[in-house]
């Protein structure tokens, strides 16, 4: 293990589980990997989504950390309300970004618009 901990934003996800090598490779040497439940919700709310890609993403989640929305959560709601501030961002985007902030882990995403956020450590696919 190289002691690499990867949050993956929902783009990253969908790529991998259509099969992109790249990003396999990457995670294969991982300590840690987690996701969003805004990601799990933005993966399975897609409308053309088929039987199999729930299978495919329900097996994946117990293979992952996914990481919930809890009131109680106060690091993460201030981590999410300052980054969509300072970025003007989405909320969802800031909630999953706030997420890889406080779990310390390399932020994979293709998403342009997160590139410049202060602070992050980016995997850019």
């Amino acid at each position: 293990m190289s002691g690499k901990r990867y949050f993956l934003d929902t783009n990253a996800i969908v790529s991998l589980l259509r099969g992109d090598a790249r990003i396999a490779l990457k995670l294969s040497d991982a300590e840690w990997i987690g996701i969003s439940i805004i990601s799990v919700i933005e993966y399975l709310s897609y409308n053309k989504l088929e039987e199999a890609d729930k299978y495919l993403m329900n097996s994946f989640m117990e293979k992952v950390d996914v990481i919930n929305l809890e009131m109680s959560n106060d690091r993460l709601i201030d981590t999410a309300v300052s980054v969509r501030k300072k970025g003007r961002i989405k909320l969802p985007d800031a909630i999953i970004v706030a997420c890889a902030l406080l779990h310390n882990a390399i932020f994979v995403t293709a998403d342009k618009e997160l590139f410049k956020i202060e602070g992050l450590s980016l995997l850019r696919i």
